[in-house]
């Protein structure tokens, strides 16, 4: 099981060293960082044909030029529209800014100064149509809520505003918490922490609306606007999982992310555990889940009847990737691993073979379940497209419905290093491994994982056409 685990869980490793040279302080500079880390460390840059190398070549000229232009407080905006290219949500870049004091309290002073009025920003909720953009409404975290408007502040220079409306903290009714703009079919701006912080970001509508994923980990939840008192409904954390039980045969059990701490989904298994095991069918709602971490073992062995097959893929030798496997290599002794770093050291800039997982057997708990239903559509990234493959692994019971995922899982494990100096703090994330040897000719990272049954049933019309196929095995 441990050798399982460490394939499934989202490792993102920090790297603290220092650059050779002098750290990055400007556009220009931190783009030849990524850029020189990207060809050492990207395993879907090695892996790529010589026609999608040369494109992307062109790419970096076009972006060197934009650097050029571009203030460094812009300057991820830029980056991370340049690594689209892959169409590889796992590469990425990020934000941890640590501004100088004066700095910091300039940004402060900006937030709190060029406030919303929170009676305006309702009264525009109110009067907003309930089909007009998914991003728009009334959207809670679990501690505070906010209203999504389509900006009218001049001060502000964004398409769309999220406003602080309530909160435990209620000087900061008002302040806006993150503003964006659409561009090519994306929304990206930037998000301020609760310390003013200033960061890039990017927001994601899933599940039909329902749910908002904020970059960086946040995911909101909708709140329906009905009328005025539809304001004061208490806020609700959407991360968390629910149990619904349907009829006498089925439970529904909706996991709107990966992202939280095991013991959440742990708990709510044990606490319903003779519903779950006296259940004929089961539906597990994974809609709108963008991954987060391996926590789902004890959730499938629930139908495991049969070994998980791992399979060894690909890794590429380079200073930053022997330090990253370095950290998890220390004890050789049955270590997935170690022989990954030997042989880097080996063959410095050369492909190698990735971690030696071996195939694992859940300990099944004893159920009467027949039939596993997996509810999927195309926010489902990362783990939660693992969560799918390793089911269907462990039992020929679990059937797919819904629609092809986003395609987030050839290339797993997160490593970052940072690309700039530490006041503005942009890092690259990119993964380590491939998800097995036969990369990138037979992957999902440009289809999605295909559903077995394939619909357009939305909402909860999709639950009822589960249901209906339930009925007829």
């Amino acid at each position: 099981m441990k050798k399982l685990l460490f394939h499934l869980s989202l490792f993102t490793f920090f790297s603290t060293s220092l650059f050779a040279q002098k750290e990055a302080c400007s556009c220009p500079e931190v783009f030849e960082q990524l850029a020189e880390k990207v060809h050492e460390n990207y395993i879907g840059l090695k892996l790529a044909n010589a026609s999608d190398r040369q494109a992307f070549n062109e790419r970096l000229i076009q972006t060197k030029k934009e650097a050029e232009q571009t203030s460094l407080d812009n300057c991820a905006l830029l980056l991370q529209q340049l690594l689209r290219f892959f169409e590889d949500g796992h590469l990425f870049v990020s934000e941890f800014p640590k501004p100088a004091e004066d700095i910091l309290a300039a940004h402060k002073k900006t937030v709190t100064e060029k406030k919303y009025d929170p009676d305006k920003v309702r009264k525009l909720l109110l009067n907003t149509p309930a089909g007009d953009l998914p991003v728009l409404g009334l959207w809670t975290d679990g501690q505070s809520k906010y209203g999504i408007i389509k900006n009218d502040h001049a001060d502000w220079d964004f398409d769309y505003v999220a406003v602080i409306l309530d909160g435990a903290d209620k000087e900061k009714i008002g302040e806006i918490k993150v503003g964006f703009d659409e561009k090519k079919g994306h929304y990206e701006g930037t998000y301020f922490s609760n310390q003013y912080i200033p960061r890039y970001t990017a927001v994601f509508p899933q599940k039909d609306g329902e749910l908002l994923g904020i970059w960086g980990g946040f995911l909101w939840g909708k709140i329906p606007i009905k009328d005025k008192a539809s304001f004061e409904e208490p806020p609700f954390d959407p991360s968390l999982p629910g149990l619904e039980q349907l009829n006498e045969e089925t439970v529904l059990l909706s996991i709107p992310t990966f992202l939280i701490e095991k013991k959440s989904l742990d708990q709510l298994l044990k606490n319903n555990s003779r519903l779950l095991t006296s259940a004929r069918y089961l539906i597990v709602d994974i809609r709108g889940n963008s991954g987060g971490n391996g926590i789902y073992f004890d959730l499938i062995r629930l139908y495991a009847n049969r070994p998980i097959e791992s399979k060894i893929g690909k890794a590429l030798s380079s200073k930053d990737n022997m330090d990253y496997f370095e950290k998890f290599a220390r004890d050789t002794k049955d270590n997935p691993y170690f022989p990954v770093l030997e042989d880097m050291k080996k063959a410095p800039g050369q492909v190698v073979k990735g971690p030696r997982f071996s195939s694992t057997t859940l300990k099944p708990i004893p159920s009467k379940l027949e039939k596993v239903v997996i509810l999927s559509n195309e926010d489902n990234k990362s783990a939660a497209e693992t969560f799918i493959l390793h089911s269907k692994k462990a039992s020929a019971q679990v059937v797919t419905v819904g629609q092809n995922t986003a395609g987030v899982v050839d290339y797993n494990n997160i490593n970052m290093v940072r690309i700039s100096c530490e006041e503005s703090g942009i890092y690259l994330g990119y993964p380590m491994y491939t998800y097995h040897d036969r990369i990138p000719e037979d992957g999902y990272n440009k289809t999605g994982i295909p559903p077995d049954i394939q619909t357009d049933k939305r909402g909860r019309e999709l639950i009822e056409f589960t249901l209906n196929y339930l009925k007829k095995q």
